[in-house]
């Protein structure tokens, strides 16, 4: 990946190569919405610590809620008692 440099010393600029060698630069305050994660295949069982990094309004979660799984029903639901004394359910998926 090639180190692109913004054109001021002040400027700030976030900037993707693509896979097509395409690079992209923009300004990351104009951005909203921009998501730099990435999925990764874990492995998890009850009992197991996890933190929630974005919040979630369906779960009612927020942004480093910790907790620990209750339960998992393979290929199907995880729940899960957070810190906050609250149970949460969600997809495996």
């Amino acid at each position: 990946m090639k180190q692109l440099w913004p054109s001021t010393p002040t400027a700030k600029l976030l900037s993707v190569e693509r896979p097509s060698d395409e690079d992209i630069s923009d300004d990351p305050g104009r951005l909203t919405a921009v998501n730099g994660c990435r999925e990764i295949d874990r492995k998890f069982s009850a009992s197991a610590r996890i933190q929630f990094t974005a919040p979630d309004k369906s779960l009612g979660s927020a942004n480093r809620d910790l907790g620990a799984i209750d339960s998992i029903v393979p290929y199907s639901r995880i729940s899960a008692r957070l810190d906050v004394n609250r149970q949460v359910k969600f997809n495996a998926q």
